[in-house]
């Protein structure tokens, strides 16, 4: 009997082992030879934010975005066309929508109008731009429905109405404000305004975080160019010009949008600049005083502010002595400096705002400024500060100087300003008469559109979005 038994045990162990067996074949051969599906990079990188949002792709199709569009191969056509394929990688393809948005005739004048750019089949759309775009753009010409101008806020205002949490929206345009003759500043103020007030009801109204991402690109033109004053004084301009992309999307989505490097930037022929506007502030930052780099004084780490990884505080500080070597104070110096190695990875600025220290503020500026600012590299840095953040396996991107104004030391933090970036009023310009007036990436009226949605977001969010990060430095003497 007991014979049997184990026989029939052994029967049903055999047979539960082969099934097992089986099923982990299959699994195999479902998933790949890892066991992990094919698709799964591509699933957990569409899915770091929103999960499936809408994308809606606004260009302006008014005369004066003819030039990009008519006159052959432009990086405009070939720019706007990686991204669309870009959005087809990372989000669904039904779920991506290319529309045109201008100024139509009605019957009673002119009314602005949305409509979609391909009725049908925006897959081979999309692969195939360049070829598509134009010839819709030259299908919608001939109806002879185009108005006179479109105004840049209703343009802002219907696209913030119809922007969800679920949905990221792109507005490819020249952003060029359409104001008429009369007192240009006064009407330029007035715009300003209606820009402001279009942004601020969207963030007061809609409980969602938004931010807002100004992209200035430049491609070839060639076409009529018009002048605020009147359509009637236009003027053939052949040469370069900038459009913008501006994005607007919920925090989270716009986060993934940026991080999937949708817009690749540098990488993309015709970029230029680009401003992002958030409420969203840089936490658990990592850095760490550096005790050797460019090192004025002596000084110790805080063993209460440091670990293996990282130094956050310095005490027993001694100027009478400058060191040697790397250390070495430099001569005839009698003021603190010393540097802090910080990842700065994760902020949406541009290189150049990064590396400007006149972007950065101490909250002591009596006694502190920040007087230099680079990327990190072993090359600038001393061997025992570069072998600390080795050992810590992070990876600081950034070195910020410090350099004390006195004797007078405290705790202080460091922090980078969240302000509009130089480039916006170097770009903008209030008279577009005349073709040498719009050279060099100049855009009329810049300063004031962007200056609207910039007060928006101080408006609503005050003090929080005074600083993209701020770092602790702790002294003890």
């Amino acid at each position: 009997m007991r014979r049997r038994t184990d026989s029939i045990v052994w029967t049903l162990s055999l047979c539960f082992f082969i099934l097992l067996t089986l099923a982990s074949c299959n699994n195999g051969r479902k998933n790949g030879e890892n066991g992990t599906d094919k698709n799964d990079k591509k699933t957990s990188e569409v899915t770091a934010a929103t999960a499936h949002p809408r994308v809606n792709v606004f260009i302006e199709n008014s005369g004066s975005m003819d030039g990009f569009i008519l006159a052959g191969l432009s990086d405009f056509k070939n720019t706007v066309g990686k991204v669309l394929v870009d959005l087809k990688y990372y989000y669904d393809t039904d779920s991506i929508q290319i529309y045109f948005i201008r100024n139509e005739k009605i019957k009673d004048g002119e009314k602005l109008i949305v409509k979609k750019a391909f009725e049908s089949n925006i897959e081979s759309n999309i692969s195939d731009f360049a070829d598509a775009i134009e010839l819709k753009w030259r299908q919608d010409m001939q109806e002879n429905k185009r108005g006179a101008n479109t105004k840049l806020n209703n343009i802002f205002k219907t696209i913030l109405d119809s922007t969800e949490e679920n949905t990221i929206s792109i507005l490819i345009s020249d952003c060029i404000y359409s104001i008429g003759a009369d007192d240009a500043l006064k009407s330029l103020d007035e715009a300003e305004n209606t820009t402001y007030n279009a942004f601020l009801m969207k963030l007061k109204n809609d409980p969602t975080p938004w931010s807002t991402m100004i992209v200035q690109m430049e491609s070839s033109f060639n076409g009529s160019y018009f002048p605020y004053t009147s359509d009637k004084d236009k003027f053939t301009h052949q040469g370069t010009l900038p459009y913008y992309i501006c994005v607007v999307a919920s925090q989270a989505n716009m986060n993934a949008f940026t991080h999937n490097n949708i817009l690749k930037l540098r990488e993309d022929k015709g970029y230029c600049n680009r401003y992002i506007l958030s409420a969203e502030k840089e936490k658990d930052l990592y850095y760490s005083i550096l005790l050797y780099t460019d090192k004025n004084g002596r000084f110790k780490a805080n063993r209460q502010e440091s670990t293996s990884e990282y130094v956050h505080g310095i005490e027993d500080i001694d100027m009478n002595d400058g060191g040697s070597g790397c250390s070495r104070r430099a001569a005839g110096s009698e003021k603190l400096q010393f540097s802090v190695a910080v990842d700065l990875s994760h902020i949406n600025v541009d290189k150049d705002y990064l590396l400007d220290a006149n972007n950065y503020f101490t909250t002591d500026t009596l006694n502190f400024r920040v007087t230099k600012v680079e990327p990190l590299n072993k090359n600038n840095t001393n061997s025992s500060d570069w072998k600390r953040i080795a050992n810590s396996k992070k990876k600081p991107t950034h070195k910020i100087v410090v350099t004390a104004n006195g004797t007078a030391y405290s705790d202080f933090s460091i922090g980078l300003k969240r302000q509009m970036p130089q480039w916006i009023h170097d770009c903008s310009i209030i008279n577009d008469t005349r073709e040498e007036l719009i050279q060099d990436r100049k855009t009329f009226g810049l300063e004031y559109w962007v200056n609207g949605i910039s007060d928006a977001y101080k408006t609503k969010y005050k003090s929080q979005i005074d600083s993209y990060f701020e770092i602790d430095i702790k002294i003890k003497k």
